[in-house]
Formats: C-alpha cells, structure tokens, sequence
C-alpha cells in the first residue's frame, strides 16, 4: 500500500512538471512578443493569468515591470521588477528600470539605496545621481495673520457689573525653518531641522468699574530641534523614530493696582520647555502605503500621548492621483480626555505642478503632526483646517517649491472676574490666514 501511495505521488509531479513546462514556454514566447510589439496592456492581463496559474519566472517579471511603467503605474511596475531583481541583482537592465519605478513612486530612499550599489561608470551612464551625504537642504517661512483682531479687541467682554474681563489675542506669527536630509548608510537616512517661531500678541484688559480699557502687546520666542532616522528594510518596509525639543519663552502682563490705587501692568515670562518623542513603521504596497505611529511627551506642562494611522492610497498607481488619510487619538493630561483628530488630503499633477487640498477637522491643544515635526502648543484649540498646496520641481528635480495656504479656525479663551478670585470663561472664535513658501535644494 505505501509503495502505491508514493507511486502515485512521484506519477502526479512528473505530470504537473510536464504540463507547467509547455505552459510556461508558451507563456514565455506570447509575453516576449508582446513585448517586442509594445502591447503594454495585454501583457499585463497575459502576466496577471500566468501568475494566478502560478507560473512566475524572470523574464515575466521584467516584462511586465516596463509594460506597467510604460502605462505609468510605476508603483506595480516596482513591485514586478523588485521580483526580477531578487532573482538576478546584477542585471542592469533591470537594475536602470527598478529605480526609475522606485523614483516615479515617490520611494527616493529606496531608490538612494540601489543606487549605492551600482558602479560610477554605470550611474555615468544611466545619468543617476549617486548620494553619498547630503541629499536635501530646505528653508521655508510662514506668515500667519489674524484678520479679525481689531473686532475681538473692541467687544465688550466685561459686561457691566464685573471686576475684570481679560483676553489674550493671537496677532501673527512668524515661523522659520532650516533642515538638512542626509544618508548616515546604506540603509538608515536622517532628517535635522531647526527652527524658530515668533509670535505677537495682544492682551485686552477692561474693567467696568473703574472705566479701564487696556490693551499690551506681548510676544512668544521658541526655538525647536527635531531628528528624524529612517530606517530601510527588505520588501518596502520602512522603520522611523524621532525627537522633538522646543525650548524659548512667553511674555505676558497680568492687570492689577498699586498701593495707591493706580492700574498698573505685572511682566511676567513663562519658560516653554516641550518635547515630543515618536516612532512609526511603514509598509509600501503596490496601490497604497500604511503607516502607525506612536508619540509621547510632554506639552505646555502636560504629559501627551497619541496614536497615529495613516493611508495613502494611489488610485492610478502613481503619484499623479493620490489620498492620504490620518486619524490620530490622544490623551491629554491637562483635560484628562481622549480626543480625535482626522485628516484628509486630495493630490493631483496638474501639468508641470501638484496641488493638494486639505481638510482637518478635531480638537486640536497639545498634539503633535507629521511624526513630531509640528507641535501645536499654543493657548488656542484648532477646530478646523482647511488649505491649499502647490508644489513643483526645476531645473531637471534640482530644485523644489511649496506654496501653501491654509484658513484655521481656533477657539479662544474669555475670562470673566467677578471678583479678583471668582471668574468664569466665555469661548470666542477666529480665523487664522496663513502663507508658507517652501524651498528644497536636492544634490
């Protein structure tokens, strides 16, 4: 009976091997021509047949890379010729179209990597840039206004029988910001940026009783220092951590009279001492990219920490069209509440540019964005972004330019002494019009 048994066994592998064998000649020899005659779309229904049959080899690998890079899907076409390069690494006609796949699909990192591995006379040939240090410096401003300041500082906030009405009021912002990308080895990438953010403020005093209306200007200096590694692993998986300090101080007054009964105004300066660490992991795949990540720290005085999910979908394969989704939960000492915040942004090419709308919609105090980078800290709530981006490359990709515009909503703080120990709080809204431009110098 065991020798049956294993007669037939050695009988149904000999028959499957003599029936994959003419199937993939067959496969090998219609793939090839349609190959040579650029029939791009059906060799990748022809690849897409072979492979569900379970038939998969070389040549079918690279031939169906180039048709999907040529029907710029360049995502599917890195994932087709990531498959040729594990079998023969040393191909350089494979190795020229994988990394233009992997630059097309927006995986620069992955593609530096490659690139370390091929010889000077190949990048010479092939016209790659090869980057052994620096890959990137960038310098950008934004300018943030309130247009609605003149109206929240002429309201009555007061009323008629208090002691005090107090409210501190955003003007505008300055922000400025210097970072460098460099590699540290063939697999691990760095990010360093400072920055530095000035803010001006107008603080509204009114007291009904005494016929006092008093309004100061008061400022906010902070300095910030962020690191970001990344990490490269096989098969389109990518490691990041990152760190955070923000340091510099707030400059307020506080309403009160001397001995004599005359109001006078108290300087007080507040030490702003913050830090955000974070960690993610993120997998590419051929139509989309998710991402987690974790972030722990402490902001204005209050430890913080938060979740991070994140998709980017690329409908078409590349990124001409893509979505990219984020929903954060975090926790916040200070209210001792879990809170949620989502974001939506739509990208599109459009011509020699990218635009990009955004929308954010949460409760947004004591929160951290874009693994760390941005850290909101300040005395208002973000209820709502909205904003637009546009991006676009010079000079053969030497060069980048954002531009981007952005209306937040944010809700503010009214407090209402009876007394100079008893007070209660009114909320008010504004809207916040900012401007950021964006200069990338990549080597």
């Amino acid at each position: 009976m065991y020798r049956i048994v294993v007669t037939v066994i050695w009988w149904s592998v000999i028959q499957g091997l003599g029936y994959s064998q003419p199937v993939r000649q067959k496969t090998d020899s219609l793939t090839y021509q349609l190959y040579l005659s650029q029939e791009w779309k059906p060799l990748m229904r022809e690849t897409r047949r072979s492979l569900h049959q379970g038939i998969d080899f070389f040549y079918l690998r690279v031939r169906a890379g180039i048709a999907a890079y040529e029907l710029k899907k360049y995502r599917l076409a890195a994932h087709h010729l990531s498959k040729a390069y594990k079998k023969n690494s040393s191909d350089e006609f494979v190795n020229y179209w994988y990394y233009y796949s992997l630059v097309m699909s927006g995986r620069k990192d992955e593609a530096n990597r490659l690139a370390m591995r091929f010889s000077d006379d190949y990048l010479s040939s092939m016209d790659i840039r090869k980057q052994t240090g620096v890959n990137s410096i960038l310098a950008e401003v934004q300018i943030s206004d309130n247009s609605e300041i003149e109206a929240l500082l002429d309201e009555n906030i007061a009323g008629a029988y208090n002691y005090l009405g107090y409210r501190n009021v955003a003007d505008r912002q300055v922000y400025k910001a210097f970072g460098i990308d460099h590699r540290v080895s063939g697999r691990v990438y760095a990010f360093h940026g400072v920055s530095h953010l000035g803010i001006s403020r107008m603080q509204l005093f009114q007291s009904p009783l005494t016929r006092i209306n008093i309004q100061h200007e008061s400022t906010t200096t902070q300095y910030q220092y962020y690191l970001q590694g990344r990490y490269l692993f096989d098969h389109g998986w990518m490691v990041t951590s990152s760190a955070s300090l923000l340091w510099g101080e707030a400059v307020s007054h506080w309403f009160s009279y001397s001995s004599e009964g005359v109001p006078r105004l108290n300087r007080n300066i507040y030490a702003i001492n913050d830090y955000v660490l974070n960690a993610g992991i993120a997998k590419e795949l051929r139509w989309l990219r998710p991402k987690l990540s974790l972030s722990a720290g402490e902001i204005s005085g209050t430890k913080q920490w938060q979740i991070d999910g994140q998709v980017i979908v690329y409908p078409l394969g590349n990124t001409n069209l893509y979505l990219t989704s984020d929903l954060s939960r975090y926790h916040d000492n200070g209210t001792d509440k879990n809170h949620h915040v989502f974001s939506q942004k739509l990208s599109i090419k459009t011509g020699p540019l990218w635009l990009t709308g955004e929308w954010v919609t949460g409760n947004i105090r004591n929160f951290s964005a874009s693994d760390g980078y941005i850290v909101y800290n300040m005395s208002e709530t973000i209820k709502g972004i909205a904003g637009i981006t546009a991006w676009i490359p010079l000079f053969n990709n030497r060069f980048d330019i954002t531009g981007r515009y952005r209306i937040t909503d944010k809700e503010g703080l009214t407090f209402i002494y009876a007394n100079t120990v008893d007070y209660q709080m009114a909320k008010y809204l504004f809207s916040e019009k900012s401007f950021l431009i964006s200069l990338r110098y990549n080597l």
